[in-house]
């Protein structure tokens, strides 16, 4: 559901109507003046007043309304969610941010001030995009609509193609492309009157000093019995109505995760696993036998390698960026099955891995850099990486193309000075930071979007990340393989998860699709890539099956760029973040 909106200087007028095309449809709001537009499929008011476009949902409303009204507030007879920021913006202004929990980003206009507050929610789960077009400050939570309807050159951005190449993520306030920026998680952007205040951050995720000092004095049985207890109390909080299904791509936390919704709720859980032709049939046996002791209703939707070719594509265009890692696929193809079975809202397991390190199936490819951790504890090096680390990000670039690119502006944020004891939790912290807010986040909510569907990712609970985050390391991911998710999901998930042959199709009919767009795609033929090097990591793959991580990148970022119609590099001083915070 896209909120978009157009700004102008003062005493200029905006279009309503292009702001309406930014949101693809729903209604649209004018300011008296003229100078403000905004546009979602629900816009809710105050008074006339406030206005408010979401794209997303605040998981605790229903408290945070109930707390309101106690200080004399009043709602209408069926309030949302959107009713409820209103009230808290009236209540708190801006710091009303800081009371509102879940996947959200926002748009909020305060007509007596003249002010446009957005932001985005703590974890980055909703994307908040902007642009500036001709002089007007332009906004909206898909890129896609800002590309298609602005007129802006549909080039590359070097820093953001380099920050991907370098690191696998583009973070804020890049965007892979020129003249679009975006906010990063927990930050939002003021503009009053006619000034625009820098981005700022709201909130930090992750645990805070007090609570990890708290944590490093309890024992194992107790952590393992709080992080119990806190998964249930997320699920629970998102559970509520008809038509909730579970998605199983191929990680036995995904099956827990489903386990614990049909003992919370009492109704079985309707679970949707993709399942290739060639996958181990002792797996789904143990699947459907699962299923059947968890009270599951198990759709195991049948995909081989062409269903993957037809997928990605799809895949692809629904991402505003091309940061998702080969999971992604997976998600990907049970929430198409979901869509099918006429499902309204999924469970997904995404960000598990920042929790329960050890929690992720041995899938070629997948969780990377978890099981990285988990293998060297002792490593000096930072995790958060390129896929491309085996090769050098470099290596894949043609003669003239590090030139043209660049070198990444900045490397992985620092850690907070009370985690540099811990490399391992400073680590865990740098990937919630970078890679749950600009790559796994977003691509769930695109996958679950594009089919119709709404998303719920309980292990993105920002209470359980909090306290997951805290627990000594030992406990979370031991050398013997991750204790702290063995106990917590113990009774919960099967021994073994059918897990889609990524590696293999990879090797097979993906790589033959990347083959196919290499040929012609102008980040090659403009000499940015190298399609030796391409071939030789295509080679590697179909021999040893071990950079399903890269080949993947590769395939994603060059279907996305396809997709999008960008072309080459941007050039001269039009490139980068900075054109799109401010108005004139």
């Amino acid at each position: 559901m896209t909120i978009a909106g157009l700004l102008a200087p003062n005493h200029a007028a905006v279009d309503p109507e292009l702001a309406q095309r930014l949101a693809g449809s729903g209604s649209v709001y004018r300011s008296p003046e003229g100078r403000l537009a905004l546009a979602a499929a629900n816009l809710s008011t105050l008074s006339g007043d406030l206005w408010l476009a979401l794209d997303g949902d605040v998981i605790n409303h229903a408290p945070l309304r109930h707390s309101l009204a106690l200080m004399g507030h009043r709602f209408p007879p069926r309030p949302g969610p959107a009713d409820t920021v209103l009230r808290a913006y009236e209540q708190w202004g801006a710091d009303c941010l800081s009371h509102l929990q879940g996947p959200f980003a926002l748009a909020l206009w305060d007509d007596r001030r003249g002010l446009l507050l957005l932001a985005r929610d703590k974890l980055g789960r909703k994307p908040l995009f902007i642009a500036r077009d001709r002089g007007r400050l332009a906004f909206a939570s898909s890129l896609a609509p800002l590309l298609d309807h602005l007129g802006l050159p549909r080039r590359l951005d070097p820093a953001g193609l380099a920050m991907l190449l370098a690191h696998g993520v583009v973070p804020a306030p890049l965007t892979p492309v020129a003249g679009i920026a975006k906010l990063g998680a927990g930050e939002m952007l003021v503009v009053e009157g006619g000034a625009v205040s820098p981005p700022r951050r709201w909130a930090q995720p992750g645990p805070d000093e007090r609570l990890l000092l708290v944590a490093r004095n309890l024992g194992f049985e107790r952590h393992a019995a709080t992080a119990r207890t806190l998964l249930e109390c997320s699920v629970a909080d998102r559970l509520g109505g008809d038509g909730a299904g579970a998605l199983l791509s191929g990680r036995p936390a995904a099956a827990a995760m489903a386990a614990l919704m049909g003992r919370l709720s009492g109704r079985a859980t309707v679970t949707v696993a993709p399942v290739a032709a060639e996958s181990c049939s002792g797996a789904a046996g143990t699947l459907r036998r699962w299923a059947a002791a968890s009270r599951c209703d198990l759709i195991e939707a049948a995909c081989d390698g062409d269903c993957s070719v037809e997928a990605v594509p799809v895949l692809a265009a629904a991402l505003s960026e091309p940061t998702a890692g080969p999971e992604a696929l997976g998600t990907w193809l049970a929430a198409q099955a979901a869509g099918r079975a006429k499902l309204a809202r999924v469970f997904d397991d995404c960000g598990v891995e920042a929790s329960f390190p050890a929690a992720t199936a041995p899938v070629p490819g997948l969780s990377w850099l978890w099981r990285l951790l988990a293998r060297e504890m002792t490593a000096g090096a930072p995790v958060v990486g390129s896929p491309f680390a085996a090769e050098g990000w470099a290596g894949l670039l043609a003669d003239g193309g590090r030139g043209r690119l660049g070198s990444p502006p900045w490397g992985p944020p620092t850690p907070p000075a009370w985690l540099a004891g811990d490399r391992r939790a400073g680590a865990a912290w740098q990937d919630l930071r970078w890679r749950l807010a600009d790559a796994a986040a977003p691509a769930a909510e695109a996958a679950a979007g594009r089919h119709g569907l709404a998303v719920s990712t309980p292990f993105l609970d920002e209470s359980l990340l909090s306290y997951t985050l805290a627990v000594p390391w030992r406990h979370r991911a031991g050398r013997a393989g991750g204790t702290l998710a063995r106990r917590v999901f113990a009774g919960l998930a099967p021994d073994a998860v059918p897990a889609l042959p990524l590696d293999r199709w990879l090797a097979g009919p993906l790589g033959a699709r990347l083959e196919t767009l290499a040929r012609h795609a102008p980040l090659i033929e403009s000499g940015v890539l190298s399609a030796a090097a391409i071939a030789a990591l295509l080679e590697r793959q179909r021999r040893r099956h071990d950079r399903t991580r890269a080949v993947w990148s590769l395939l994603l970022l060059l279907e996305w760029c396809a997709a999008l119609g960008l072309g080459d590099l941007a050039e001269g001083d039009g490139v980068g973040p900075r054109v799109a915070y401010s108005i004139s």
